[in-house]
């Protein structure tokens, strides 16, 4: 019997843990004491973990030491109203490029640069991709993302209604890209999408 409970116990736990969801810092909290409870946090969070949200006033330290701990996500979204992680991306960018991504969601508030991103290799990998914003697109050249089929764009940024549209044209004219999906956008753009795209394709205005 004692067997039978350890072998369920093992396997209820290792799905309980498969995806994470950490809206706040004060569940953030109560999640790290409870890998520590463990005596072995980093061996359990490495095999179980494979999903994760973090979001809301999550502190940039907290976050980077449970991203260092769970090694095996492939499905991340960071969605933080701090500060410290608009100011100090490099760290974080990182610490991501050591996980085996799949799917990311990054609105952090900052723009991607072909300096800050020089050294980081996970955007190879990526299928599916959400930004907050397509400013982070203007400085990196697609070809960074060879394996992305999937690409949501929460909102479309102040520039030149030229510029925007020649960005979305460079998107849909890229072979690997299945799937557009932009939250916000202008009349000009839309009638644009309509009249030009062969994807699919999600709206909102």
């Amino acid at each position: 019997m004692l067997l039978i409970y350890v072998i369920t116990y093992f396997k209820f736990e290792t799905l309980l843990y498969k995806s994470i969801l950490l809206p706040n810092k004060d569940i953030v909290s109560s999640f790290l004491q409870c890998l520590c409870y463990r005596g072995n946090p980093q061996d359990f969070s490495q095999t179980s973990i494979q999903a994760m949200l973090l979001s809301g006033n999550i502190q940039l330290n907290t976050a980077m030491e449970i991203l260092s701990l769970s090694t095996d996500i492939k499905n991340l979204s960071v969605i933080s109203e701090s500060e410290d992680f608009h100011n100090n991306v490099a760290p974080v960018l990182q610490i991501i490029d050591a996980l085996p991504l799949k799917v990311l969601s990054l609105q952090i508030g900052t723009n991607t640069t072909l300096s800050l991103i020089s050294d980081i290799t996970f955007f190879a990998k990526l299928t599916h991709l959400e930004i907050e914003e397509d400013g982070m697109l203007y400085n990196l050249d697609l070809q960074y993302f060879p394996s992305l089929t999937h690409l949501s764009i929460w909102g479309i940024m102040d520039y030149k209604e030229s510029m925007t549209v020649s960005l979305v044209k460079q998107i849909l004219s890229y072979p690997p890209l299945q799937a557009l999906i932009m939250l916000t956008i202008t009349r000009t753009l839309q009638h644009f999408l309509i009249a030009t795209c062969s994807m699919t394709i999600g709206l909102s205005w």
